[in-house]
């Protein structure tokens, strides 16, 4: 299965990484970092497909899931953390049943070739 086969799988539309086509305003970015706190998930390596797995669950539970923005943040010589926030269509990061919002953080020593390829030169990627 390729990664357009993979999207098409996860119900996620079309890969966008250009930086100028996301329209995300980091609405909630800063209360759902303080939420998480130290809570996060610590793997030797991720891949698209992870990404895209935990996008295809929340947006089975939770309907108005209208984009998810992965973002690569704070590369270091231990690895880096890639964050994922799942929003509406206002670009708003959308809560579960429990008012929890709906993001995950990856701490990670390495990334796959699909999801280095996704991010290019950027830090970021828009599902949608």
């Amino acid at each position: 299965m390729d990664i357009g086969d993979m999207m098409f799988a996860a119900g996620v539309g079309v890969l966008k990484s250009a930086m100028s086509e996301a329209k995300f305003v980091y609405k909630g970015v800063s209360k759902l970092l303080d939420d998480w706190g130290e809570r996060y998930l610590k793997i030797e390596s991720i891949t698209y497909r992870d990404i895209l797995q935990y996008v295809r669950s929340v947006k089975d539970k939770e309907p108005e899931m209208c984009m998810a923005v992965v973002k690569k943040e704070k590369e270091t010589a231990d690895g880096c953390e890639v964050l994922v926030f799942c929003c509406d269509k206002d670009s708003e990061i959308i809560k579960d049943k429990y008012g929890d919002l709906c993001g995950r953080k990856y701490v990670c020593k390495t990334m796959d070739e699909d999801l280095n390829r996704a991010f290019g030169n950027k830090n970021i990627i828009i599902l949608q």
